[in-house]
């Protein structure tokens, strides 16, 4: 009897693996859908919408983090042969950087320089070095989902690929900190509804994504004077006291993953 009850163990035992694998392996493919992201701001524009004359300062370098999770529908096996779930996703939080050129761009060219005359007015030969323009954005984002399994029945590791749509509403604040020319520190900050789209390829645990973001505010100071402004004469561009300034940004990104 006991020699019976061990072969009936042994053999549901060697059976159930089988068994198991076989009823997960629909599901396994959409697994990892939460994670984090690091993303590597490649460009990003600060345009002032206010001013006659187009003026932009272009990104030297950015990085952004971001932490969330797609809940796709169905539940169970995807549309199309298990193929293509939807759904909703959610970044409970996001935050990037941006530090900005020294020079702007005025009408599509970029300067690399401020203009002799202004030089030679300046005592010091290096208070151009003072000058610097950053960015702050904090918030979170949502939207819609669409993945895509393009292999699920494959006998490679092929049918772990997945590629993934999404498309956010990111409210968000956001604070740019400038430098003028004497060293003094201006912030101002504003409530920023700003959109992005973008795509990534995910291969289980791990996930390689291009976006693009677009947002457009009016900045406030956060001091009791008024925002600065950009203003232009014949002596160059500089950042004056003023009202309220519209900045639009335009950025596109590439983000490394991990999803668990």
């Amino acid at each position: 009897m006991k020699r019976l009850l061990l072969g009936i163990f042994t053999a549901v035992a060697a059976v159930s693996p089988a068994v198991m694998s076989a009823d997960d392996a629909p599901r396994n493919i959409w697994k990892y859908n939460k994670g984090i992201n690091i993303g590597f701001i490649t460009h990003q524009g600060l345009k002032d919408m206010d001013s006659e004359i187009p003026f932009q300062y272009d990104s030297s370098f950015g990085i952004s983090f971001s932490t969330g999770a797609s809940y796709l529908w169905p539940r169970s096996e995807g549309w199309a042969g298990n193929r293509v779930k939807v759904g909703v996703d959610a970044r409970w939080f996001e935050i990037s950087y941006v530090k900005y050129k020294k020079y702007p761009k005025i009408d599509g060219v970029q300067l690399d320089g401020w203009n002799s005359d202004i030089e030679d007015d300046w005592e010091d030969e290096d208070i151009i070095d003072n000058m610097n323009t950053q960015q702050l954005h904090m918030g979170v984002g949502l939207g819609p989902t669409v993945a895509c399994v393009p292999f699920p029945n494959a006998d490679s590791a092929l049918k772990f690929l997945r590629v993934n749509l999404t498309a956010h509403f990111n409210p968000s604040a956001s604070a740019l900190l400038y430098k003028d020319e004497y060293g003094d520190t201006n912030v101002s900050w504003a409530f920023v509804p700003a959109f992005d789209f973008g795509m990534s390829f995910q291969w289980k645990n791990f996930v390689l994504g291009f976006e693009g973001k677009w947002g457009r505010a009016k900045y406030k100071s956060l001091f009791e004077e008024d925002e600065f402004e950009n203003s232009f004469d014949s002596d160059g561009i500089s950042m004056s006291s003023g009202q309220k300034q519209t900045f639009k940004n335009s950025s596109f990104r590439i983000n490394l993953g991990f999803r668990f």
